[in-house]
């Protein structure tokens, strides 16, 4: 394999006998850029996954065991790890009152066992290989009751309140930072109630 320093001063790109050049830096890193997204090779294999509401939720308000709004856990005993890429957040309704928007989650050996309001595979959440027969193991809900809630991450929130709504939160690309072990779970948080669609974007990694 030819190795070659990738600058402005030197584009010449000597082939190595294998064919092979390997780009690098003046520090001697590996220099690489990616012909697709973040997110192609997860989806060619279909190993991207995805869930949203299917219509406007009211969401449960701080950090209550009875959550609403959008849920997903791993449940106990599974032989895979939720590992959350994306996530995305609107309003349907103005806000009534200043909110913050964000992810909490939680985790307990037994998991989330009442599912009160959940959602259907390929209806609310499929593979984003479309087409794809591969099914998540993780399971989704609009409402259920959750165990030992912790705020994990704020996103954003409004600037006024008296029901001003100052546009949309878009899809926040996560880089795989949230992982969920089998019995553990993570949900959409809403310092105060808002009416809402949310969506999780993730993959699953065998244990």
């Amino acid at each position: 394999m030819a190795r070659v320093v990738s600058n402005d001063r030197d584009m010449s790109i000597p082939v190595g006998p294998d064919a092979v050049v390997q780009r690098i830096t003046p520090s001697n890193a590996s220099l690489m850029a990616a012909m697709h997204g973040r997110f192609y090779e997860l989806a060619r294999i279909g190993n991207l996954f995805a869930v949203s509401n299917a219509a406007a939720t009211a969401t449960s308000i701080a950090l209550t065991a009875t959550c609403t709004g959008l849920i997903i856990s791993n449940p106990a005993g599974n032989n895979k790890d939720i590992v959350l890429e994306a996530f995305g957040f609107g309003t349907l309704l103005a806000y009534v009152a200043l909110a913050s928007i964000g992810i909490q989650g939680g985790y307990s050996t037994a998991g989330v066992v009442t599912h009160t309001t959940p959602l259907v595979v390929t209806t609310n959440f499929r593979c984003l290989n479309l087409g794809s027969a591969y099914l998540p193991t993780a399971l989704t809900d609009s409402a259920a009751t959750t165990v030992n809630p912790t705020l994990l991450m704020i996103l954003g929130g409004t600037a006024l309140a008296a029901g001003v709504s100052l546009g949309q939160f878009a899809m926040v690309d996560l880089g795989g930072g949230i992982r969920i072990q089998p019995g553990g779970w993570a949900a959409t948080y809403t310092s105060t109630a808002t009416s809402s669609i949310s969506s999780f974007w993730w993959s699953e990694e065998t244990r």
